[in-house]
């Protein structure tokens, strides 16, 4: 190697390098050609090396220059193919997290655009006047952007743009104007020493009296990327709904505590926008990491604090589990109950029919008792009918609700009929013998009696039951005359309802 090669052999490693520890990502992303470019110039440079220790490879061995041979081969074939794929094992972890992203990217613009075909609103956008959330440009342009604060480190699209509020150390909005509700994710942290415990109720708490009104749905475990390799959560992540004019918002808050600090990771969202926003906004969370020691971490997430525990719980997970029965939510909807026969004439004075398409549909079971919420498409609204009472566990069996909604705000009410409530759904999965749970439905309703909710999901029915004193718990279908249930987390009976609601309405406006 003479002259100017073997700097620019040089300069092709350094580069190669530099975009393997994730200091040179310009080049990142790129469709087609040079898709790996900045990985495949660690191997051109080394090829590139190659040539000098062939020129002296002729002193050597049969077996040595055969060696170098196939190795500066090797090499060369990476740096040609590279410009265009590499398999995932030579690809760090980085890149592929960015991948990822891309990908959830390009899923939830055809979301957005599916939900925008439903509203009627338009999803184009110029290069200068920026990108709507969820909608990808083109692949090469989607890039990935970092953003450190006093307390935590944030990855982020850049579809999201930072803008600057009093009192938080980061705001991430979807640049996206004409929005009714702007998909937002803000951090906020406070002074305290307290551990997670303490910081999880405080944010609960908080919720209601910041937003009167809420309904918190759902308290859950958090591990993300900062989880610790022991089973201990860094942090909790709350979900809760509240009431606007004329809609609902949704959201999900990641809580954590540092010794110092809680921090907190809260992203806001419509209902209709939640498919496309938890695709971007969970991710995020996911990757987030914390500034403060990790030690001073975990020992915040094991602490008991000053709050009430779940003894069963915090038993079996060997750390600190806050007790959540502290938690009153608001009743669902409720309007002058009609006689079940009354319902046809009811319903025409939304003009509708009982036999149209429903939206959403859930029939209960609490001991011989029967109840139901469905959902009609009743034009700007949709039209509810369900068991009267004040949610499943009185529902009536001969008479009804029929009232009309807005879309936005029937997913909570859905879950507040069903009586959802915040509680850890984890623990071992365990059988019971068809019969026995088919006589859980056979007595009148007690105060112990099982309830089970079956939701209509396409032709298959998705069934869940919450046992009083145990929880919440999926039934399989039975095998060899045995039901398996497994826990099931509350969260996830809120998300299935999101999307059922958001499947059948794109089928409806289609």
């Amino acid at each position: 190697m003479t002259g100017l090669l073997p700097i620019f052999a040089i300069g092709l490693v350094a580069a190669g390098i530099l975009s393997y520890t994730g200091r040179w990502k310009t080049w990142a992303y790129r469709a087609g050609f040079a898709h790996c470019g900045g990985f495949a110039a660690l191997f051109i440079g080394i090829a590139l090396m190659n040539l000098q220790i062939m020129s002296i490879a002729s002193t050597w061995t049969v077996f040595s220059e055969r060696f170098v041979f196939f190795a500066w081969g090797a090499f060369n074939i990476a740096a040609v193919l590279g410009f265009w794929w590499m398999p995932a094992f030579m690809l760090p972890a980085w890149f592929r997290d960015g991948r990822d992203l891309r990908r959830r990217a390009e899923r939830a613009a055809r979301l957005s655009r599916r939900a925008a075909r439903r509203t009627g609103e338009r999803t184009t956008s110029t290069r200068k006047g920026g990108h709507r959330m969820g909608q990808v440009r083109s692949e090469d342009e989607v890039l990935i952007r970092e953003v450190k604060t006093p307390h935590i480190v944030v990855q982020y699209p850049d579809f999201l743009r930072t803008e600057d509020h009093d009192g938080a150390e980061l705001v991430l909005v979807a640049d996206e104007p004409g929005l009714v509700f702007r998909p937002n994710i803000v951090v906020t942290a406070v002074p305290s020493d307290r551990p997670l415990t303490e910081a999880s109720v405080g944010a609960i708490v908080g919720a209601g009296e910041q937003h009167p009104g809420a309904y918190v749905i759902a308290v859950d475990l958090f591990f993300g990327s900062v989880g610790f390799v022991d089973g201990v959560p860094s942090g909790r992540v709350i979900t809760f709904t509240y009431p606007g004019a004329h809609l609902d918002v949704i959201v999900k808050k990641w809580v954590f505590a540092t010794g110092e600090h809680h921090v907190h990771l809260a992203a806001s969202y419509l209902p209709s926008q939640a498919i496309v926003a938890e695709e971007t906004f969970g991710w995020i969370a996911r990757w987030v990491r914390l500034t403060a020691d990790s030690d001073a971490i975990r020992r915040a997430a094991c602490a008991s604090g000053d709050v009430r525990l779940d003894e069963e719980h915090t038993a079996r997970a060997d750390f600190a589990v806050e007790d959540l029965s502290f938690v009153e939510n608001p009743p669902c909807a409720n309007t002058g109950a009609i006689r079940a026969t009354d319902l046809p004439s009811a319903l025409a004075a939304f003009g509708i029919t009982a036999e149209q398409p429903k939206v959403l549909t859930i029939h209960t079971r609490r001991g011989s008792a029967r109840g139901m919420y469905t959902t009609v498409s009743g034009g700007a609204e949709l039209v509810v009918v369900r068991s009267a009472g004040a949610s499943a566990e009185s529902a009536h069996p001969t008479e009804v609700n029929v009232y009309a909604m807005s879309a936005e705000r029937v997913a909570t009410d859905v879950v507040a009929w069903v009586g959802l409530s915040p509680e850890f759904g984890y623990g071992d999965a365990w059988t019971i013998p068809e019969g026995e749970y088919a006589r859980q439905f056979e007595d009148d309703p007690g105060d112990g009696s099982w309830i089970e909710f079956r939701m209509s999901s396409g032709e298959d029915w998705w069934v869940v039951v919450r046992i009083p004193g145990r929880g919440w718990f999926s039934a399989a279908a039975p095998t060899d005359g045995i039901v398996t249930m497994q826990p099931f987390p509350p969260v996830l009976i809120f998300d299935s309802v999101l999307r059922q609601l958001d499947r059948r309405l794109a089928g409806d406006r289609a």
